[in-house]
């Protein structure tokens, strides 16, 4: 596993800042879609009905899917809202005092795990696109991508790594 950990690793600690700003744009572009959909991000969970909770809590996962997924992320890896709903909120729903303790607690972690496979893909050479339509979003640090491919040719993987990345990305759930 050392031949995918330590070049990433030393990947990831040359652009530590860049990283960051890249996933703070991307989680407050899927906020704002959230709020789009005329979520109430503040407001106190327990206030609202049953019936209101679960469509508004299905209405940030939809939003949060269908951003993933015009980034880039194919619907078939992407979870179902029902099911996302299920296991995010259902088990845990004493634990979130508004919404945005929820998308806080529950979304940010199901959207870091595809912000962390399309900088993997990429960096690999897996996959370019998503990341470009990031880029076309403008959710990428000014620079980032120039800055990256610097670092993605300076640095060597094997292709032992690559395919054990592969493997990896199968078993990604468990991680986050």
């Amino acid at each position: 596993m050392n031949v995918i950990v330590e070049p990433i690793e030393n990947l990831v600690q040359e652009i530590r800042n860049e990283i960051n700003e890249y996933y703070n744009k991307c989680y407050s572009y899927f906020l704002d879609l959230i709020i789009s959909r005329q979520i109430k991000i503040n407001s106190t969970i327990k206030l609202d009905n049953d019936n209101t909770i679960r469509k508004n809590i299905l209405t940030m996962i939809s939003a949060t899917n269908s951003a993933l997924n015009t980034i880039g992320i194919p619907s078939s890896m992407l979870s179902l809202n029902s099911e996302l709903f299920k296991v995010t909120f259902l088990n845990d729903r004493d634990k979130f005092i508004n919404y945005f303790s929820y998308f806080d607690l529950c979304l940010r972690n199901y959207i870091n795990k595809y912000l962390f496979i399309i900088l993997i893909e990429y960096i690999l050479n897996l996959d370019n696109k998503k990341i470009q339509n990031l880029d076309l979003f403008d959710l990428l640090p000014r620079g980032f991508l120039d800055r990256l491919n610097q670092l993605k040719y300076q640095t060597i993987i094997s292709g032992d790594a690559i395919n054990l990345m592969s493997q990896f990305f199968i078993q990604i759930d468990e991680c986050f």
